[in-house]
C-alpha cells in the first residue's frame, strides 16, 4: 500500500505522515491511534521497542 493510500485510509495528511516517518515531526497521540488502527494493531504493538533520543 502506498503512503498516500494509507494516509487517506486513516484520515491523516500524507505530507504530515511523511514528516513523522522521517523524524521531522512529532506525531500527536490521536494520530498514533489512527495509525495503529490502520495497521490493525494496538497502540502498544505500534510503539514497542521505540527508543526516545531526547530530541537530539
Amino acid at each position: 500500500m502506498s503512503q498516500r493510500a494509507f494516509a487517506q485510509m486513516v484520515g491523516i495528511n500524507r505530507s504530515y505522515l511523511s514528516e513523522v516517518e522521517h523524524g521531522k515531526r512529532n506525531v500527536a497521540f490521536d494520530n498514533l491511534m489512527k495509525i495503529a488502527e490502520g495497521f490493525g494493531i494496538t497502540m502498544s504493538e505500534l510503539i514497542v521497542d521505540v527508543e526516545y533520543d531526547g530530541g537530539e
